[in-house]
């Protein structure tokens, strides 16, 4: 599987994270532990993940301060009403 291949299913799996939980937040040590129950390791490269994610609006929050949280935008994207090439659910 190529690169690409793997930042899609790793920031798509980091979107149904916090699906998941929407309304609340998660910390990224929380994603981190949830990405490794699915045998995916972010933990050096979870900041690029969430900022992707942010800069697309699909999430929000501080990487400062840890904590992020799927946006209603987020959800579209997850209920199917938006796609984007950039990830894979």
């Amino acid at each position: 599987m190529s690169e690409a291949k793997r930042n899609q299913h790793k920031r798509g799996q980091i979107i149904r994270m916090l699906s998941a939980l929407y309304p609340s937040s998660a910390t990224k040590s929380q994603l981190i532990s949830g990405m490794q129950g699915y045998g995916m390791n972010v933990t050096a490269d979870i900041d690029r993940h969430l900022a992707y994610l942010i800069d697309k609006e699909y999430v929000k929050g501080d990487l400062k301060a840890e904590l992020v949280t799927l946006t209603a935008k987020g959800v579209d994207l997850v209920e199917g009403i938006i796609e984007d090439q950039g990830l894979i659910l």
